[in-house]
């Protein structure tokens, strides 16, 4: 919380992103502690953009965290034969 209000991560495709979600969709979820996205690529070189973004829990306002931790947990290679990475 800050200053007593709760506020929660959003996260949501940016404009002009290629995201598709790898199916079942309801596979992108609060995990535990972890919030697990997957993805599938319509663009060719495996983009996807993401928007990350703190707001109110009761008001959806948009809010300003001043610092936090960020982590990432069991990235994937885009395919069976370990041609391709992925960057943060």
């Amino acid at each position: 919380s800050i200053n007593g209000a709760s506020f929660d991560l959003v996260v949501s495709i940016a404009s002009g992103s290629d995201y598709n979600c790898s199916s079942p969709c309801t596979q992108n979820k609060l995990n535990g502690r972890f919030g697990q996205i997957r993805l599938l690529y319509a663009d060719p070189l495996g983009v996807a953009t993401l928007r990350f973004s703190f707001v109110d829990t009761s008001t959806s306002a948009p809010v300003t965290v001043p610092s936090f931790y960020f982590s990432f947990f069991d990235l994937d290679t885009r395919d069976g034969n370990g041609d391709r990475s992925e960057a943060v």
